[in-house]
């Protein structure tokens, strides 16, 4: 983490002294950039070795992991070094090249008008770092979401121990293919000859708390539908009950199948070749299957 020129557990931690992990001396207005386990946490400076940021959990200063879709969030000052823990930091107001920040008692006095406010915390629209970089330069941006999907595209999203996958149609939403009684859980644990059902859903509500990308891996390898007919066929399945099967048709299948008219999952095929490309032969098997059904619904 950062050091100064007190140690991190001396209570004063002065302002004027403290410097960052690339020795840089920490200002009020700045922006503060945390290296959690996985994600980056965001924090505005307000001097005297305080910091105001946005955090899911009041009781807690590890902020914005683990979001809640519609969850509510709080707005805390805090100490710097608090806040920080054990982890690496450094300041990093890496807009100012592109948007001219606000005056610094501008900043501070914002920041400090806000401390004990409830907002609506949103990983995508509305995280930590949307907070901070609100109040520096009077526009909220991310750069832990960078990714904006297009109608058409294929959206993966990486559970514990599998992926699950997605049409996304715009406006935020999504098609997917879950098994029936899991909601927005996906393709995790089927039971041989369970079905499943096609829901339209906001991509934050099905994401929840997992990453996620878009993913048309194979565009290169088949040309992909127009968009405006990915979106219409993927619309038109809403509500449909399909045979639910993880190595046949699981929610890869039905998502290929509606970019690229055929189905494809290679997570079975991954699995397959590990076992000596038994299940990979099935798939082969079962593949006219799978297309026919997804046809039959089309028609």
């Amino acid at each position: 983490m950062g050091s100064s020129s007190s140690s991190a557990a001396d209570p004063e931690y002065q302002e004027g002294k403290i410097t960052d992990m690339n020795k840089k001396q920490l200002k009020p207005g700045d922006l503060i950039k945390i290296f959690r386990s996985g994600y980056q946490h965001w924090a505005v400076y307000i001097g005297g070795g305080y910091v105001v940021h946005f955090v899911l959990n009041a009781e807690s200063s590890s902020s914005s992991t683990v979001p809640v879709p519609g969850g509510m969030g709080v707005v805390l000052k805090e100490k710097l070094e608090e806040v920080v823990g054990n982890n690496r930091w450094k300041i990093n107001n890496y807009l100012d090249g592109k948007n001219k920040p606000q005056k610094v008692y501008a900043i501070v006095k914002q920041a400090v008008g806000f401390i004990g406010n409830r907002l609506h915390y949103n990983l995508a629209t509305y995280n930590c770092e949307h907070f901070a970089t609100e109040l520096r330069y009077g526009k909220s941006v991310s750069q832990q979401n960078k990714q904006q999907p297009k109608p058409g595209d294929l959206i993966e999203i990486f559970r514990s121990g599998y992926q699950h996958w997605a049409v996304y149609i715009g406006r935020g939403h999504v098609v997917h293919l879950v098994v029936t009684g899991m909601g927005s859980s996906g393709c995790s644990v089927p039971v041989p000859g369970e079905m499943g059902v096609v829901l339209e859903q906001k991509l934050e509500e099905v994401v929840g708390n997992d990453r996620w990308r878009i993913n048309n891996y194979l565009d290169k390898k088949r040309k992909p539908q127009q968009g405006y007919a990915i979106v219409k066929q993927a619309i038109g399945f809403i509500g449909a009950r399909l045979p639910y099967n993880v190595a046949t048709s699981n929610c890869e299948h039905f998502a290929t199948d509606l970019r690229y008219e055929k189905p494809t999952s290679r997570q079975v095929i991954r699995v397959g070749a590990g076992v000596g490309g038994t299940l990979t032969g099935l798939v082969v098997v079962f593949g006219a299957v799978v297309g026919t059904v997804f046809g039959v619904i089309r028609r």
